[in-house]
């Protein structure tokens, strides 16, 4: 399935680790749980009769001058956040008229 998603990476959380939406706290980010490595064994079924897992994708945008956009990708493919090249091209805001790349991650829960 990865196949046809360009440009996504997926992450699964297993349903009781998801946090409430109305209980994050942006000063806080100690109650937030941790990715897991692999995905779940819950998620993972090839059943048919099995409901299929909820994903959301989840979009992260750079926008600024080319090379800061640049340079952000390069610290967060060291960091080992993201590919370079799971990054859309570069493309132009259309609100700023600055350059904007795109990232797409799945989240399975």
């Amino acid at each position: 399935m990865k196949d046809l998603l360009p440009n996504t990476e997926t992450y699964t959380l297993s349903p009781n680790s998801a946090p409430e939406p109305d209980s994050l706290d942006a000063s806080d980010s100690s109650d937030l749980p941790d990715l897991p490595d692999e995905p779940s064994p819950l998620n993972n079924s090839d059943s048919p009769n099995d409901p299929a897992p909820m994903r959301e994708p989840i979009h992260i945008i750079l926008i600024g001058s080319t090379v800061g956009v640049k340079l952000v990708v390069g610290v967060l493919h060291s960091l080992g956040f993201a590919e370079p090249r799971a990054w859309s091209k570069p493309q132009i805001d259309p609100n700023s008229g600055k350059p904007m790349r795109i990232l797409t991650k799945w989240m399975r829960y």
